[in-house]
């Protein structure tokens, strides 16, 4: 473990002691491999977004709304609204990461993009206001 530390201590200050030599290299080796971040980049957003969502839900995910399951159509909400002013304070960091990072806080839930479209524009869902 000591090892690991030291090297690990080493290499942080090579890379406060040469910040600019070592960007270049990584833009550079980022741009002769673009495939595979990308490829690397979509797999952790996938499973990330997979994280979040069995964190604020079950497993499998599911809108607590109306109980789709298709993880394509699953997002997270703000439960008490201000999701626009949050995505817009976090700038390029996506709300997954924010969430894990932030060890899952409170103040969200699971909800299908149609239920949380109609909660945000209309202030209800239609599967909330059935028969009443």
């Amino acid at each position: 473990m000591r090892d690991l530390e030291k090297k690990n201590a080493s290499a942080r200050r090579y890379y406060q002691e040469n910040k600019e030599r070592c960007k270049e290299w990584v833009n550079k080796y980022r741009r002769t491999h673009l495939e595979d971040f990308a490829r690397r980049n979509i797999e952790y957003r996938k499973r990330i977004k997979l994280e979040c969502l069995t964190a604020y839900s079950c497993d499998p995910p599911k809108c607590c709304c109306c109980g789709e399951s298709a993880i394509e159509f699953l997002s997270i909400d703000h439960i008490i609204g201000g999701g626009n002013k949050h995505r817009q304070e976090l700038k390029r960091q996506n709300i997954y990461s924010y969430l894990k990072v932030n060890n899952y806080p409170l103040g969200y839930r699971v909800l299908c993009m149609n239920c949380n479209f109609a909660i945000g524009h209309y202030g209800y869902c239609p599967h909330q206001k059935k028969g009443g």
